[in-house]
């Protein structure tokens, strides 16, 4: 996809960036790596010289995908808040603005909520191949060669 256009979808708030941790219960989080993180995103696409490949949309996932007007998504890269619900409202969020070739990737699947929603969500995915590669869940319309793609 050289010279094409990355939209980046990502509320960028403190809150938006603490996780549960699997091993601490519900009490247990990450701390906030930066008091804007938000910043630190605009900073690193500037320092790999990407910025202006990247439309950069700071609100939550589903908010972006209710006003959704761009063209069909290829390539959907799921990185959300990991819960089971929030998994799903994201994928079925975006899910009507996949194009008839698409891949759509799931971070952190071996987490046990996020691995059970892309789970349960196999059965409605329009691709025909599942992968699993360095914690990725990846749903495909078309056979990767994931070594291409930088997965081990």
């Amino acid at each position: 996809m050289a010279g094409g256009i990355v939209h980046a979808v990502d509320p960028h708030t403190p809150d938006s960036m603490q996780q549960l941790m699997p091993s601490a219960g519900a009490g247990g989080s990450l701390p906030p790596l930066d008091p804007d993180p938000s910043q630190a995103f605009l900073r690193n696409l500037e320092r790999f010289g990407v910025r202006d490949c990247v439309i950069y949309h700071r609100a939550p996932s589903v908010e972006v995908a209710a006003r959704w007007r761009g063209e069909r998504v290829r390539l959907l890269y799921i990185d959300g808040l990991h819960t089971y619900d929030a998994v799903r409202d994201d994928y079925n969020a975006w899910k009507p603005f996949l194009a008839d070739e698409h891949v759509v990737l799931f971070d952190d699947y071996l987490w046990e909520a996020v691995g059970r929603a892309v789970d349960d969500l196999r059965p409605q995915a329009a691709s025909r191949f599942f992968y699993v590669r360095g914690g990725h869940a990846i749903f495909s319309t078309t056979r990767l060669a994931t070594c291409i793609i930088g997965l081990p």
